[in-house]
């Protein structure tokens, strides 16, 4: 499938945005299943998603942390992040702490991902190189979070387990 030539950077920005997510779960000990395309929206947008495992009972903080760690992912890379990739971010805070300052939580998880940053630019890479190079099917599928998508990358690709890069 070719991708318009328009749609790259929003394809690269969502593939750090997602890994980010990704990265400061696993450094908080949540189990990533994988990173998958979900469907968003009615007008059949997608979204890059990681999949959690959801078995594992964290701290508010660690929660809204994990939730701005999108928007920290593409501060690392690109010096800032989209508002509209932060947009749904944000209410997911606001949901578990309307007093969070999202700013701070970006900065911490930005932190986090500086001392992950080798595995965060490896799966980053391998999750770009996936959407825009793979001749990959992706078959859509409804997901452990109740959404359709198909997986990009999975567990192996990844090579997350508990929080422990292998």
């Amino acid at each position: 499938m070719a991708i318009d030539p328009l749609a790259i950077d929003m394809v690269l920005r969502m593939a750090v945005h997602g890994i980010g997510h990704a990265e400061v779960a696993c450094h908080f000990g949540v189990e990533v299943l994988g990173v998958a395309m979900v469907l968003h929206g009615p007008d059949g947008g997608f979204t890059s998603m990681p999949i959690y495992e959801p078995a594992k009972i964290l701290p508010v903080q660690e929660i809204c942390t994990i939730c701005a760690a999108g928007s920290a992912g593409e501060a690392l890379v690109y010096g800032g992040y989209g508002q509209l990739g932060a947009s749904g971010n944000r209410l997911d805070v606001e949901g578990y702490d309307r007093e969070a300052d999202y700013d701070l939580l970006v900065d911490e998880a930005k932190k986090i991902l500086l001392g992950r940053r080798a595995s965060f630019d490896r799966l980053a890479r391998m999750l770009k190189w996936k959407l825009l190079c793979s001749n990959d099917e992706l078959t859509m599928e409804l997901l452990p979070v109740g959404k359709m998508g198909a997986f990009v990358l999975n567990q192996s690709d990844l090579a997350l387990r508990n929080g422990i890069v292998e």
